[in-house]
């Protein structure tokens, strides 16, 4: 019984496939001639700044500082001591940074987003008090 042409092509794949050397790896370690050195301490930058960048992802770095401090207070404790601070100060460091973007937004000045109608940018009152504003209220209201 004669053979089909897939058939045949099957088989002279096959036959290639089995007679072909097998395919270079390539060493993913050895560096390449065209890629540029890495300079390691803008990756680092880099790092830090992706760390640092909004008051949430310091928040975050803090906690992570934290719980690292905690696993190695098992092993190392004077070391754990000093991630723990570090943990600290950045916790500071994004909650006074959180304190001062809410305060520059609450500005009349400081708005990030103007309020637009009809096409028009509006000026509107600030909407909360000042905690002055709202001890002075008090106090007159108890008059």
């Amino acid at each position: 019984m004669p053979k089909s042409w897939q058939d045949e092509v099957k088989e002279i794949l096959d036959r290639a496939d089995a007679s072909a050397p097998p395919p270079k790896r390539r060493n993913s370690r050895a560096p390449q001639p065209n890629q540029p050195r890495r300079n390691y301490i803008e990756l680092l930058g880099q790092w830090i700044m992706a760390r640092f960048s909004t008051t949430g992802e310091m928040l975050v770095t803090a906690a992570v500082l934290v719980v690292a401090a905690l696993f190695l207070s098992i092993f190392l404790r004077q070391f754990a001591s000093i991630v723990a601070i570090a943990g600290a100060v950045v916790f500071a460091a994004a909650l006074f940074r959180g304190v001062m973007e809410r305060r520059s937004a609450r500005s009349p000045g400081g708005r990030g987003n103007p309020v637009m109608w009809r096409g028009q940018v509006i000026e509107l009152p600030d909407q909360r008090p000042s905690l002055g504003q709202r001890i002075r209220d008090l106090f007159r209201r108890r008059r």
